[in-house]
C-alpha cells in the first residue's frame, strides 16, 4: 500500500475500519471476561448427543414384557388343538410378524416338548 496514492476518502475509510475494529476488538475482551468467571472452562458435564433414560423410565412404549411372546403363542396352540396353527396365523393374532414366530419356534419353541410341527409351518400343541 503506497501512502502517497491514498486519497482523503480512503484516510476517512481506514478510521472509520479500524474504529469499528477497535469496537469488535473490545467487545471481544468483554466476552472473554464474562466466559473465565465461569470457571476454567473445563468439561462441566454437560453431554453432546440425546439425552440418556433413566432405568427408571421402563421400558420403551409398544414393547411387550419378557415371555409374553411364549405365553400367547403356548395358549394359541392349546386353544388351536391337535390341529395346530400356521405360523401366519399365530402372527396375525398375536400381532408379531412372522420372521419373528418363525425365529421364536427356532429358538425357544424347540425347548418346549409339547409343541410339534405337524406341518408346513403349522404347530400344535401335543399333551
Amino acid at each position: 500500500m503506497n501512502l502517497a496514492t491514498l486519497s482523503s476518502a480512503d484516510f476517512v475509510k481506514i478510521a472509520r475500519l479500524l474504529k469499528a475494529k477497535d469496537a469488535l476488538l473490545s467487545k471481544i475482551a468483554d466476552l472473554d471476561a464474562e466466559l473465565s468467571s465461569f470457571g476454567t472452562g473445563a468439561p462441566t458435564g454437560a453431554r453432546r448427543g440425546r439425552p440418556r433414560k433413566s432405568a427408571a423410565a421402563g421400558p420403551k412404549p409398544g414393547r411387550a414384557k419378557r415371555g409374553a411372546l411364549k405365553e400367547s403363542i403356548v395358549a394359541l396352540l392349546k386353544e388351536a388343538g391337535p390341529t395346530g396353527l400356521s405360523v401366519k396365523e399365530i402372527a396375525a393374532k398375536t400381532g408379531v410378524k412372522g420372521a419373528n414366530i418363525h425365529a421364536w419356534f427356532f429358538t425357544t419353541g424347540k425347548k418346549i416338548t409339547e409343541i410339534k410341527k405337524v406341518g408346513k409351518s403349522t404347530h400344535a400343541w401335543v399333551a
